[in-house]
């Protein structure tokens, strides 16, 4: 009889047989039964300190997966809660970045060049849109075709420097956006106001303290970080001494394009994450009684154009006139529109 089941589950492609030695086929089938004896025993506690680490060790894709499909099978707030403590004790010392006066040090640096001769490549709102979700399936077709065994590579930085630390720190606050995002969406029929406001609160401050952290870092000793840029331009296409005020010029407009693409790849993350007709209301609802950040204000466009609304035009001509063109966030407006 065993026999005659396990024949069974291979036919069906839920396990495979390798050397009389039995595994689950496609890792998706692991963690959904994995985290449904998680959810049937959540009243353990043994099972909860083994939640808690789960959430601990968000920066492992096991322990990622297995969340994902948790919080599919309970909607347990202990399980929310110890998601959104977790998110919040990452970049604590950071307030999220309004992309406002904080960033006003990137505005001095380049204040007297001309950013409007940069080139941007002309192209199709829909074809942009299609070529982006194509890339997410090939990103996705791959993640969950990865062996159970395998984990995420860590990246190859000293363990014991601070950059190790950074950019674990970093990249947990990313897989914990991913979780909350998805339980947002998921949940947001069932879950009351309150619960969904702190579930969307958190996904959106958390990545912008992140990035505060790394306009602090920049905010601090940019000239350091301007020797380094025009140093590796002098060494990469080995530029002399007399051309220095115009390496000058292009490693200032390198920084400005680095700080704009980090940002515009959070903003994007952001909206991406959380972004639903649903909860737009919602997310409206965080910031209706205290003023909007240019970071937020952005931030609710881009969940708008994802969601293949334009927007009001009045907001984004007002938008266009409180940003000036030099600066992060008025270069953010021209990316958003052209995306």
């Amino acid at each position: 009889d065993c026999d005659s089941r396990l024949s069974l589950l291979i036919k069906a492609k839920i396990i495979k047989e390798k050397s009389n030695f039995y595994s689950f086929k496609y890792p998706y089938v692991y963690y959904y039964f994995l985290s449904k004896y998680l959810s049937d025993n959540l009243n353990s506690s043994e099972i909860q300190e083994i939640v808690q680490d789960l959430v601990k060790g968000l920066d492992k894709r096991k322990n990622m997966n297995t969340l994902m499909f948790l919080t599919h099978h309970s909607k347990d707030m202990r399980i929310l809660d110890s998601i959104i403590n977790q998110s919040k004790s990452h970049f604590l010392e950071y307030k999220p970045t309004a992309l406002d006066k904080d960033v006003l040090f990137i505005s001095s640096i380049i204040s007297n060049l001309n950013l409007r001769d940069l080139t941007f490549e002309d192209g199709n709102i829909h074809d942009n849109r299609l070529e982006l979700e194509k890339e997410k399936d090939l990103h996705d077709d791959n993640y969950n075709n990865d062996d159970i065994n395998q984990d995420d590579n860590e990246p190859d930085v000293d363990k014991e420097s601070k950059l190790h630390d950074f950019l674990t720190e970093f990249n947990l606050t990313f897989k914990s956006i991913d979780l909350l995002g998805q339980l947002t969406r998921n949940y947001h029929e069932s879950l009351k106001t309150a619960p969904k406001i702190k579930l969307l609160t958190e996904a959106i401050e958390a990545p912008l303290r992140a990035l505060e952290s790394i306009f602090s870092i920049m905010r601090d000793d940019p000239d350091t970080l301007l020797e380094m840029i025009r140093d590796r331009l002098k060494d990469e296409f080995k530029i002399d001494s007399h051309n220095d005020h115009e390496t000058e010029i292009i490693a200032k407009k390198l920084l400005f394009q680095l700080m704009k693409g980090i940002s515009f790849s959070i903003i994007k993350k952001i909206s991406s994450t959380i972004g639903s007709r649903e909860l737009l209301p919602v997310i409206k609802l965080i910031y209706k009684d205290k003023p909007k950040s240019n970071a937020i204000r952005l931030l609710e466009l881009s969940v708008q154009l994802d969601l293949g609304a334009l927007g009001s035009i009045e907001n984004i001509e007002k938008m266009a006139k409180d940003f000036n063109f030099n600066t992060i966030s008025g270069a953010l407006l021209q990316d958003l529109k052209k995306k």
